[in-house]
């Protein structure tokens, strides 16, 4: 009989973590992506939970990604809009969980601001 050895390799892990946070109206915004090889997960919130997941990924047959919500109530949009805007961006498939209370449009805003400063900064990490 044939020796039919099989070898293996392992490859080095290719996710990234990168924690950042702000301060938006009087309030600490958490905020930690994981970077793997086509995707990005975000995680944005004030507190250690996850209520919230949405997920959109660029598509050849439109500008504007597709997204649709994972987890959480289906008439908040803030994650599923915020993952389109990510994934156009990036051009990756994009997961992201946002669990902040009802934030005024401003404040919003600003997390989103403090987020496209951090992908400028560090982009790398995305």
């Amino acid at each position: 009989m044939a020796d039919d050895a099989v070898s293996v390799s392992r490859d080095r892990p290719t996710f990234k973590v990168h924690d950042f946070s702000a301060r938006v109206a009087n309030q600490d915004i958490y905020f930690r992506v994981i970077k793997m090889k086509d995707s990005l997960l975000l995680w944005i919130n004030d507190k250690a939970s996850m209520t919230e997941l949405a997920v959109a990924m660029p598509t050849r047959f439109d500008t504007i990604p597709i997204a649709t919500k994972l987890l959480g109530p289906p008439d908040n949009l803030t994650s599923s809009q915020l993952a389109q805007r990510l994934a156009r961006r990036t051009g990756k498939l994009c997961f992201l969980s946002y669990n902040l209370p009802s934030l005024p449009d401003t404040s919003k805003e600003l997390i989103e601001q403090r987020l496209l400063e951090e992908m400028v900064t560090q982009p790398d990490c995305f």
